[in-house]
């Protein structure tokens, strides 16, 4: 799993080409934005990995993903990503995991499709994106 900042991941696609870019950011992405970030400062980018890979998401230390705010569980929800699909799946968290307005069922995976509007609790928003919707973002702010 690899991390980045969208304002560098901008910098990086004002500077290559598109196939040099799409290269370099294969596999699906979260973008995540925690309380008060923008959607062009304070946004990390989560290179989920080629699958089969599970990541975990909570409160937690030993979680893959730490959200330290207090509407989010220690073991809050797991993003699955397989060779073609990638899932979400809530863990049976209090304040509950969202796709759009959509509140999750405890431990079903939901799948997820590009450009979906996640929410975990109420602090920690996401989107689901591949490498072209990356780049569209990033050269929206570049």
């Amino acid at each position: 799993m690899r991390i980045g900042d969208l304002g560098d991941i901008a910098t990086q696609a004002r500077r290559t080409d598109e196939a040099s870019f799409l290269a370099a950011w294969p596999r699906p992405c979260l973008l995540l934005a925690g309380p008060g970030a923008g959607a062009s400062c304070g946004a990390a980018v989560i290179d989920l990995g080629g699958g089969p890979t599970v990541v975990t998401l909570g409160r937690g230390s030993r979680n893959d993903i730490v959200a330290p705010w207090p509407s989010i569980s220690r073991q809050h929800a797991l993003v699955i990503t397989g060779s073609h699909e990638t899932f979400l799946v809530d863990r049976r968290s209090s304040n509950g995991t969202f796709v759009g307005d959509e509140r999750l069922a405890p431990d079903r995976p939901h799948p997820l499709r590009e450009e979906d509007e996640i929410r975990f609790g109420h602090e920690l928003r996401a989107v689901l994106v591949t490498g072209k919707g990356l780049l569209a973002r990033a050269r929206r702010l570049a």
